[in-house]
């Protein structure tokens, strides 16, 4: 079986970036959150892993390992570039939070994916999901957290935060995570624009919603998931950072709905 001692890792314009080599398609590609880095899908990946699916994880500019520039801040071309120098052919991508808008437009623009799941996504632009939150003033203040808190950039092993409170994560998240690359995704996602054009998506979605989730309406999803060709949502126990602070119900909810992926059973 393999397992992810096996990765190889290396930089593309300065980004870190692991895969994993397997025999079984498609290969699967992880986009992490805002404050995170490629560790927050550990335990998922390694599920991949023995069952020996491909899996590529990289980390976001600012992020982890990865170095903030100019050259890299665009970030769907980024992961264009990453995805078509592994050579990788219509893969699942798992997209956690603002990594799963990343996932959506990266779909959308290339026609590149047999699959998406989503992890408290909030699909596309802040301004259509919810017109009465002040996104300017919670981009102030989060932008202003970011400049404040931030201590050195390193790599946090968000693999070991089981059961840890949403906000350990997210000081975590703050003190190591460069204030360039987090603005960069705040601004990414802000300038979003609406997302109808998810309908337009034929391969499947499924979107995993927590319970406690802060962030994004519930009925919202619904709507957008109604709508869309084939979507479906799951809601699972746990808070935004779900993946990280209880990856067991994550893998639980991909695994009872695998052939809805991938179009087979597990």
């Amino acid at each position: 079986m393999r397992s992810l001692a096996k990765m190889t890792s290396s930089f593309i314009e300065g980004v870190f970036q692991d895969f994993v080599g397997g025999k079984n398609p498609p290969p699967i590609v992880f986009i992490h959150g805002d404050l995170q880095n490629h560790t927050s899908f550990k335990h998922l990946r390694e599920v991949f892993a023995k069952k020996e699916y491909a899996t590529l994880s990289f980390d976001l500019p600012g992020h982890g390992l990865s170095k903030f520039s100019q050259e890299n801040s665009n970030l769907i071309e980024l992961v264009k570039k990453i995805i078509g120098e592994n050579k990788i052919i219509k893969p699942i991508i798992i997209g956690n939070s603002s990594g799963g808008t990343i996932a959506v437009k990266y779909a959308l623009e290339t026609q590149n994916a047999s699959a998406l799941i989503l992890i408290n996504s909030p699909f596309f632009g802040p301004k259509e999901m919810n017109p009465g939150i002040n996104f300017e003033g919670l981009y102030d203040i989060y932008k202003k957290l970011s400049e404040e808190k931030f201590k050195t950039q390193k790599l946090v092993d968000y693999s070991n935060f089981k059961n840890w409170e949403e906000e350990k994560i997210l000081q975590e998240g703050l003190e190591s995570t460069d204030p360039k690359g987090f603005i960069n995704n705040m601004d990414f996602y802000k300038n979003l624009p609406e997302n109808s054009k998810i309908r337009s998506l034929k391969i499947p979605v499924l979107f995993l919603f927590s319970s406690r989730e802060k962030f994004i309406p519930l009925e919202y999803v619904e709507k957008k998931i109604e709508k869309m060709v084939r979507g479906k949502i799951v809601v699972i126990e746990g808070g935004h950072n779900i993946a990280v602070t209880n990856p067991e119900k994550v893998i639980e909810a991909v695994e009872q709905n695998y052939s809805f992926i991938f179009g087979q059973k597990a």
